[in-house]
């Protein structure tokens, strides 16, 4: 879940994700992508459980490998 460690980074620093790398720029453009087509899934992801968390990335997973 780099995306959330990243979001968290940029909210408490200065920093942009302009100043991150091409890939990583790309990797933090689809994971906002995919923030904006599920509404509520950056709180869940955020202030759910540990448990809910890896839930949600084990869904993801099998759906980017279905993909």
């Amino acid at each position: 879940m780099s995306g959330i460690l990243r979001l968290e980074e940029s909210e408490s620093q200065d920093s942009l994700i302009e100043d991150y790398p091409a890939d990583i720029r790309r990797e933090h453009r689809v994971f906002m992508e995919l923030l904006d087509s599920y509404p509520g899934l950056l709180d869940r992801l955020t202030s759910g459980e540990e448990e809910d968390v890896l839930h949600i990335g084990e869904l993801l997973g099998k759906g980017a490998s279905g993909a």
